[in-house]
């Protein structure tokens, strides 16, 4: 759809349905959740795993997959083959898992559901646990903090023909619009709330507005699993301490053997060949580590990736990793330019340690990628300089992950910008929707010239067939800088060169699938790697 039907989804619409009058159809009340734009949700599963433990009927549906930079929002009439879906299975209440960059998208379908239907719609997640009264413009209810249990007694006090006014980390739209402001649900026990299920029926997932029956990650060659959840640290531009503050120990670790087990249940319906540990920060305890070490070495023996803090990696820690099967390692640099990296975005570490643990990693084997952020409007051209100038150092190979800096409600960063004058109200993801074209950067996208002029020399780092002297030799010609047109152009070919071949390689190995392709078929806006 245009813009224009999808811009006033942040206000409020008509139609609610409060849910302390609320009474289902069905005798025990039946729930859909939906996750919206990636199929590897995690947070779905694991409500739908709890609900079907407590003895109710639910669905899991995804609604489309990631698209990287080209995003469309949907004409009103193709959400009906996922508005008949809920229709034909009886369902009495949809709980939508919202992150801030699709606020107005949950806006959308929580209209389309309440008019077409007449059933409650309940947001959790992200965006619900830190705006809970902006989600509530457009929400029935909202849950924050973990859904598992809140969402079960939810669902007991509907079968049992009770409002909702008293659930822990439920919150109510009232029909004369006041708020019910239940406080928070709490953190639940990682390792008692049931794991992901793969092979349960109840599965749906959407396609170019069509519905299709099954998980869509069913036939998936990676399997995601989390091993903990939250973050020890505390950088500026995260979401995470923001609930450090709400309780103690956010990083909450599950046990080994947990882990294990999850892994093993879905090996028996999956051909699994790689694990992807979706961890904010993977072996982050030394204990827990040396035992995961051992049991999955020995019990599960696949390749898999996992995201470290440049504080935690050492030789012995990557060795341990690297014999237990870890083949990509992920790691934030966020900056290059010490400044940025500590002073704004709080990381707390030096140049020079975080160049140690990249040679660490280089020594060990494994294919490498690092995070970085741009699109910073505290960054200044001398920071975009030191920036290029650390990257140069980095040795082959190596892969970027380029973020264009998302302004995500209530982090450290955010706010530092609105008090500054720097951003308004309104390029707050939830109220602006920028990550949804310009998360993973492109080359192509609108930018001054001079920013354009360090990214693409910076992906050109990247680029084994370019030798790094004359990256350096462009860096230098100040004509470019202020025209970078032809650079940026060789850079964007250079950039197709390389994902053509990162894609013929796991096509031999028999590690791509056409999900992924779908993901990134863009060519002019492809993400920079």
């Amino acid at each position: 759809m245009t813009g224009s039907l999808a811009e006033n989804r942040t206000g409020t619409d008509t139609g609610f349905v409060p849910l302390e009058k609320y009474r289902p159809k069905n005798q025990k009340p039946v729930i859909a959740f939906m996750n919206l734009y990636g199929y590897e949700s995690l947070a779905v599963r694991y409500l739908g795993a709890a609900v079907r433990k407590a003895g109710y009927r639910c669905l899991e549906i995804y609604f489309e997959d990631a698209k990287r930079n080209f995003f469309r929002y949907p004409e009103r009439h193709e959400l009906m083959p996922f508005v008949n879906l809920l229709r034909n299975e009886g369902v009495d209440i949809v709980g939508i898992s919202v992150r801030s960059s699709y606020r107005k998208m949950a806006a959308l379908l929580s209209e389309a559901i309440r008019e077409e239907l007449g059933i409650p719609v309940i947001w959790g997640s992200m965006h619900p646990t830190i705006c809970p009264e902006d989600s509530l413009e457009s929400a029935d209810a909202v849950c924050v903090g973990d859904g598992e249990v809140a969402i079960v007694s939810l669902l007991k006090a509907m079968e049992r023909g009770e409002g909702a006014g008293n659930i822990s980390g439920i919150w109510l739209r009232r029909e004369d619009g006041s708020i019910v402001d239940n406080g928070w649900a709490g953190w639940v026990d990682v390792n008692v709330t049931p794991d992901p299920e793969y092979n349960v029926p109840g599965k749906f997932h959407t396609r170019g507005g069509e519905v299709f029956p099954g998980d869509p990650m069913i036939k998936d060659p990676v399997l995601t699993v989390i091993s903990a959840r939250g973050c020890p640290h505390s950088c500026s531009f995260c979401s995470n301490p923001i609930f450090v503050e709400s309780s103690k120990g956010f990083l909450r670790m599950r046990k080994v053997d947990n882990v294990i087990a999850e892994i093993k249940m879905a090996q028996r319906y999956m051909d699994v060949r790689r694990i992807k540990f979706y961890d904010e920060l993977f072996a982050t305890n030394k204990k827990w580590t040396d035992e995961f070490v051992e049991k999955y070495r020995a019990e599960i023996n696949l390749p898999f990736d996992a995201f470290l803090h440049p504080h935690h990696v050492s030789e012995p820690l990557m060795q341990k990793l690297v014999s237990a099967g870890a083949s990509i390692i992920s790691m934030g640099i966020e900056s290059g330019s010490e400044r940025m990296a500590n002073e704004v975005y709080g990381r707390g570490i030096s140049n020079e340690r975080v160049l140690e643990s990249i040679k660490v990693i280089n020594r060990s084997g494994v294919t490498a990628n690092y995070d970085l952020l741009i699109d910073n409007p505290l960054e200044t051209p001398e920071d975009r300089k030191a920036n290029f100038e650390f990257l140069y150092q980095i040795p082959r190979p190596f892969t970027l992950f380029i973020f264009s800096v998302a302004h995500l409600p209530g982090t450290a960063l955010t706010k530092k910008l609105l008090d500054d004058g720097y951003i308004t109200e309104d390029d707050v993801e939830g109220r602006n929707d920028h990550t949804l074209y310009q998360w993973e950067v492109s080359l192509t996208h609108n930018r001054p010239a001079e920013e354009r002029f360090w990214l693409a020399l910076i992906s050109l780092l990247t680029k084994d067939f370019i030798p790094k002297p004359f990256i350096k030799m462009l860096s230098k010609i100040g004509l470019l800088k202020m025209f970078p047109a032809p650079l940026i152009f060789f850079a964007w070919t250079a950039n197709i060169v390389k994902l053509s071949l990162m894609v013929l390689k796991r096509l031999r190995l028999g590690t791509i699938t056409f999900q992924e392709i779908r993901r990134h078929a863009n060519l002019r806006d492809i993400i920079v790697k």
